[in-house]
Order: C-alpha cells, then structure tokens, then sequence
C-alpha cells in the first residue's frame, strides 16, 4: 500500500489537493483494517475448530470402540483373562 507518489507541491492549492487525496487514502486504510479486525475471531474460530474437532471425534470414537468391545461376551472373557494375568 506504500505506492503513494508524492507530487511535486509548488502552490497552497496542491497542497490542499494532496492533503485531501492523503486524507482519502487514510481512510480507505482505515475501513480495511476494520474489515480485517471483524473478520479475525470468525478465522481464530476456524483455526481452532480445525485443531479441536479431530481430537474430540477420535476420544469419542476411541472411547466408544471400547465401551462395544466391553459389551461383547467373548471379549469380556478375553478381557478378565488378561487382568487376571496381570494382576498375578
């Protein structure tokens, strides 16, 4: 945004004109950087989500593969086989 040129100022009325045209492009800076600064938690948000979800879902799915392999009879068996190992 720094391809502002400088013109070369030789009366009051071109100062004027490139105070105004300063003034503009000030603004225009501004509304920018206000359109930016609302869009930042919508975008932390995602980032977050992205990071967040996957984990949660593999917990949730991890956590539930075992509580199926719990349920089932033969597992069970399986299951108390290899705590009564440990446990000696």
């Amino acid at each position: 945004m720094n391809n502002t040129q400088l013109h070369n100022i030789e009366s009051l009325d071109a100062l004027e004109l490139e105070m105004k045209l300063l003034e503009q492009r000030i603004e225009l800076q501004e509304k920018d950087l206000a359109n930016r600064a609302r869009n930042i938690p919508g975008e932390l948000l995602k980032s977050a989500s992205v990071a967040i979800l996957p984990a949660i879902i593999n917990k949730a799915t991890l956590s539930g593969a075992w509580k199926i392999f719990k349920l089932v009879p033969l597992s069970k068996t399986l299951f108390s086989f290899f705590r009564k190992k440990t446990s000696q």
